[in-house]
Parts: C-alpha cells; structure tokens; sequence
C-alpha cells in the first residue's frame, strides 16, 4: 500500500507556521523636528562641558522660555554661531528634571549640535544660546542683555 505524501507535506508545513512569528521590522525612527525656541530667549552659559554628547553647562535664563527639544543659537565671542537642540534641562532650584524653564531661573542644560561640526567644539568665550535666529553678533546679544 502506498501512502500519498500530500497529509506528510501537510502535517510539515503545519508544524513550520505553528512556530513563533519572526520578529517584525523595527518601525522607522521618527525624524523629530526642533521646534523653534521663544524668539526672546537669552541664556547666559557658564563652562561649557563639550567633550561628551550631549554638551552641558550650567546656565542663567535671562529672559524668555525655553523647551526640551527647542533649537537654539549658540553665540561666542570667538567663533560663528552653532544651531543646538535642547535635550534636557534641570532646575537648579529644585535638582529636578523639567521639561520648560522661564527667566529668571538657574539651570543646568543639555544640548547637542543640530548637524555634526567639522572640526572641534566652538566653546569661545562667553558663550550665550539666543532663541533670535536672526541674532548673530555676540556684541549685540550681551548689548541686550544688559538692557535688562
């Protein structure tokens, strides 16, 4: 008596689709865009720590707001202005992590450049983070500030 192989290449394949699901593509990352930071902000930064990513440094809002996630302008006396992201920010106040902080308030920010830099860290001297992306002389953002 001769037996079909049809219920064996059944009985195969049943066993091959019982198995575990492969595992399903990872999603495509999701292309954050930076939002765009108060206009008025103005953040006077003390050392900048660059040497690490993110970048960090304690900081003094002087005026206006900033968000995780804000694109700033990073202006020293030395070197030409470098569009940054804000990845975190802490209250010196409360040692606490916050999402936004409003002037006048200490703080402690994380930061990285928006598109990878050429050669090393433009750090300078005092530097400042202007949400004006108009704003490119250094001279004129202290003149601001001391305005306040």
């Amino acid at each position: 008596m001769i037996k079909s192989p049809l219920p064996v290449l059944f009985a195969v394949a049943l066993v091959a689709c019982s198995g575990p699901a492969p595992d399903a593509p990872a999603p495509a990352a999701k292309v954050e865009t930076p939002a765009a930071a108060d206009s008025d902000a103005l953040v006077r930064l003390g050392m900048v720590f660059t040497d690490a990513d993110p970048w960090m440094a304690g900081a003094l809002l002087v005026r206006g707001k900033l968000h995780v996630g804000d694109r700033l302008y990073l202006l020293t006396r030395d070197d030409p202005r470098v569009p940054v992201l804000i990845t975190a920010i802490r209250d010196d106040a409360s040692q606490s992590d916050v999402t936004e902080a409003a002037a006048p308030q200490g703080v402690f920010l994380s930061f990285r450049p928006e598109s990878p830099l050429p050669s090393p860290a433009p750090v300078g001297t005092d530097p400042l983070m202007v949400g004006d992306s108009s704003l490119t002389d250094h001279g004129r953002a202290l003149g601001a500030m001391s305005n306040e």
